[in-house]
């Protein structure tokens, strides 16, 4: 009996450390839009932009440097990542305990509810959303984003093991390719604002059809790269072309005219990024790194069909019943 206490202990914490793993990414995430909004309480209105532009330049600096020096550091050894990543934690507690409260950092007398109570409502309100956004009619828009959020989900946390498979790549190697990944995030936002404005012309669903085609196609080719520097080149038109559709999912949500569907596209892809990473998982253990290239690429190839066989005929017989209406 007492030697099976050592077990259960392991087994114990095994299981918290599997329920930890997805969930404090999630909530180490979070930190980024409160340092924004820290930012915004303790700046001038009128120089909110100014901060902003340099909070979103050394967001970028972050993600590019930090993956990089953690591949340096991998190679000598893990105790050293979990130092720096350590010390930077504790950098970062000193500071924000140095800034001073203010009004809007006291709690709240009148809202009693729990965070349970809250976070209850907010399902309560996304599910009467959701019936409220005729999605008998709508399911291929609510369709497109799950399928949309699931392969980028996979391909972006996942890319490592096309790395390791392709080219065996060293934990340096993964670094400055994370970096390099990166940068062209943080340059393909600024290019997704900038090209709407020279587009506005076209149609959001066209251009959201071309926008999938391009990412699926250069997916497709990044996985199967025979040789490092394609993956490297294929990086370009994949984040260049997800950053434009990310910028595009407000709009496509309003084509309909229905303000609940509107309000369900971020719950959209908030139930994609939790479901799909699960599915993945089962799949992965019986297929291995295989399981990277299907939940890559087979959701956009089945969104483009979804496209072309009921978004788009949704739309002409939309047209033809106004038509109609008309005469």
């Amino acid at each position: 009996m007492d030697a099976s206490k050592p077990i259960f202990k392991l087994e114990v914490i095994t299981l918290l450390v599997k329920f930890l793993k997805p969930v404090l990414p999630c909530i180490i995430n979070q930190s980024q839009n409160l340092c924004k909004d820290l930012l915004l309480k303790n700046t001038p209105k009128d120089e909110h932009d100014y901060f902003l532009t340099r909070f979103s330049i050394l967001s970028a600096l972050g993600f590019i440097i930090g993956p990089f020096i953690s591949g340096s550091l991998f190679s000598i050894g893990f105790l050293y990542v979990g130092l720096l990543a350590a010390a930077l934690t504790l950098a970062n507690i000193f500071l924000i305990k140095s800034i001073p409260k203010g009004t809007d950092d006291l709690p709240p007398q009148l809202d009693e509810r729990s965070f349970v109570e809250k976070s209850w409502e907010n399902v309560i309100d996304t599910v009467d959303n959701f019936k409220k956004s005729d999605y008998k009619k709508n399911w291929d828009i609510i369709a497109i984003k799950y399928l949309y959020i699931s392969s980028i989900t996979i391909f972006f946390s996942k890319f490592t093991q096309i790395l390791k498979h392709n080219f065996d790549a060293t934990p340096f190697v993964i670094g400055y390719t994370s970096s390099y990944m990166s940068s062209l995030t943080f340059a393909g936002t600024y290019f997704a604002t900038n090209i709407k404005d020279h587009i506005s012309n076209y149609s959001v669903l066209t251009l959201t059809e071309y926008a999938l085609v391009v990412a699926g196609t250069t997916q497709l080719l990044a996985c199967y790269s025979p040789v490092y520097n394609l993956y490297a080149i294929m990086c370009i038109p994949i984040i260049f072309s997800t950053s434009f559709i990310n910028s595009m999912w407000k709009d496509l949500f309003s084509i309909r005219g229905n303000e609940s569907l509107k309000k369900v596209n971020s719950s959209v892809g908030i139930l994609s990024g939790l479901t799909i990473p699960l599915i993945f998982g089962i799949v992965c253990n019986t297929i291995g790194h295989h399981a990277v290239i299907i939940f890559s690429v087979i959701p956009i190839i089945v969104s483009l069909f979804v496209i072309n066989k009921y978004t788009k005929q949704y739309k002409l017989v939309e047209q033809e019943n106004k038509k109609s209406k008309d005469e």
